[in-house]
């Protein structure tokens, strides 16, 4: 039953992440990301069924909030008080979006889950920068 809900998911993430148009390696990782926190948090059928889509509109505007960060830095070339201050801003309203659904996560899963969550999306990035320095090397 727990493998039919994953799979569920997975697919309706992929269908949802293929409207975005993103490249392939993109579409790959967040597949491993999907895989890596399903496994680390071990929803059960009611908890999947609500986490996901909340976890997917918390992807979506923190993919929003990072590509207007460099959209941002791109047209400006401000001073680096300026930049700094742009820098804390942007810093800022990640953490704000982090708390609000760290609310909304509260609603579904119990605050051990939401932790983990949390330390498995960090631990997911600093694997992937370490596969990629590997593969550099080789």
């Amino acid at each position: 039953m727990r493998l039919s809900i994953i799979i569920l998911f997975v697919c309706s993430l992929v269908t949802t992440t293929s409207l975005y148009a993103q490249p392939g390696k993109a579409k790959k990782i967040d597949m491993l990301k999907i895989a890596y926190l399903t496994k680390r948090l071990d929803l059960n059928e009611e908890q999947a069924k609500q986490f996901w889509p909340v976890y997917n509109n918390y992807q979506n505007e923190l993919g929003a909030l990072i590509r207007e960060k460099r959209l941002s830095s791109i047209k400006k070339t401000k001073g680096p008080d300026t930049g700094l201050d742009d820098e804390l801003t942007f810093e800022s309203r990640i953490l704000d979006l982090r708390k609000h659904y760290r609310n909304e996560f509260k609603r579904i899963l119990p605050p051990e889950k939401i932790a983990t969550l949390f330390r498995a999306e960090r631990e997911f990035r600093e694997q992937l920068i370490e596969e990629l320095k590997q593969r550099r090397k080789k």
